[in-house]
């Protein structure tokens, strides 16, 4: 007798702990389309995305300040994207390694600032959705803040990487 009550609290344990799953289940699910996750992560991406080619260009435009040889340069490049496209743009990197152009350092630079800090906006809304955070009403406080943010997430990734690469050295 004592071991079909037993059988029995087990079982309203079951039917309620799958109640609660079931019900966590819905809100997961509710809270994932009021958030609009496809669509948020969509736009950062593309934005984030958008901003790589621009700092590709400052990056390349900052080299021959840098004094690096570009036949040492090259190599790495070839490894990272196909031989064939390698083979196409080996002539274009290496005049930007070598020739610097202070046009195309400030527009590459404003287009980098100008995409990352829409990829945080955006990162902002989604956010607010997800939290149910009512959005402010002044874009000139929203913008100022994602160029703010996007600023201090370029400075830090500096600086990690400044640490990373130069670690032992210091050490």
């Amino acid at each position: 007798m004592a071991e079909n009550s037993h059988i029995a609290k087990l079982e309203v344990k079951k039917e309620k702990t799958k109640r609660v799953a079931v019900k966590f289940s819905r809100i997961l699910i509710q809270k994932y389309q009021e958030a609009e996750v496809w669509s948020s992560g969509a736009i950062i991406s593309y934005y984030i995305l958008l901003s790589v080619f621009p700092i590709i260009i400052v990056v390349g435009n900052i080299l021959p300040y840098l004094n690096i040889d570009v036949a040492q340069l090259l190599p790495y490049i070839e490894n990272a994207i196909p031989t064939y496209l390698f083979d196409q743009v080996e002539h274009l990197l290496t005049s930007w390694f070598t020739q610097s152009s202070g046009g195309v350092l400030s527009i590459a630079v404003i287009g980098a600032l100008w995409s990352a800090s829409r990829g945080m906006n955006a990162m902002q809304v989604s956010m607010n959705k997800a939290y149910g955070v009512e959005p402010r009403r002044n874009i000139i406080m929203i913008r100022l803040f994602s160029l703010i943010l996007t600023t201090m997430m370029i400075l830090l990734i500096m600086v990690l990487v400044i640490i990373f690469g130069f670690g032992q050295l210091i050490l």
